[in-house]
């Protein structure tokens, strides 16, 4: 397969993203004061990337999917308190409750489709990531990230796995710093750093995702037999 050509700087460009994302949560180019809701979602995304990232690397393909998950979900959320301000005002007063209900993952969707705004996890990817890593189905098996046709446990590396975890981290996380660069308040310098190196890494990100995968891997598996 001639897959994951782009890798070396689809890694440089991830790192550069983490770094700008770690520091705005941090307040690192100066402190907006006040509740720190916004700067905790931005911390939130880089945790979960970065624990993506390291499971990746642990050959942990599936786990570091479902994190993948969550990732989209708060992505999501941060879209949707960019481009709807009174969104944002309801979930901070709100309780747990309310917020599960009404800022749930399903009801962020809805509320990005009927705004017509393009959502970084739609709703396909969101149920193959369901399936393949949350809620387990007959026809799902872990450690499926090779042509063979057999789940692969005890994290070993398989090339087809690391480059659809770094493409999908990738597309995500894109978004989501070009969610946090119009979302939190610091100076513009930086803001538009931000912006721009997310979109960068949108755009490197390659062909083999989720949505890809299964049907190359097949054509592998039918014309070397692997």
């Amino acid at each position: 397969m001639k897959f994951g050509r782009n890798l070396p700087g689809l890694e440089q460009q991830l790192g550069t993203v983490l770094s700008l994302l770690e520091r705005a949560a941090c307040c690192w180019w100066g402190c907006a004061g006040g509740d720190h809701v916004a700067e905790s979602l931005v911390g939130r995304v880089y945790g979960l990337a970065c624990g993506s990232h390291r499971l990746m690397q642990a050959g942990r393909y599936d786990e570091s999917l479902l994190l993948i998950r969550a990732l989209g979900e708060v992505t999501n959320l941060l879209t949707l308190f960019t481009t709807d301000k009174s969104a944002l005002e309801n979930w901070r007063v709100v309780d747990d409750k309310a917020q599960r209900r009404d800022f749930s993952p399903v009801k962020v969707r809805l509320a990005l489709e009927s705004g017509q705004i393009p959502i970084p996890m739609d709703q396909s990817c969101y149920k193959q990531l369901c399936g393949l890593t949350a809620h387990p189905t007959s026809s799902t098996k872990p450690g499926m990230h090779n042509p063979s046709g057999r789940s692969v446990l005890g994290g070993h590396v398989q090339i087809a796995g690391v480059v659809v975890v770094l493409n999908e981290l990738a597309r995500i996380l894109g978004c989501a710093a070009v969610a946090a660069a119009s979302f939190l308040k610091f100076p513009q310098e930086p803001k538009l750093r931000m912006r721009s190196e997310g979109r960068d890494l949108i755009k490197i990100f390659g062909p083999l995702t989720l949505e890809t995968v299964g049907n190359e891997l097949s054509r592998y598996h039918k014309k070397f037999g692997a």
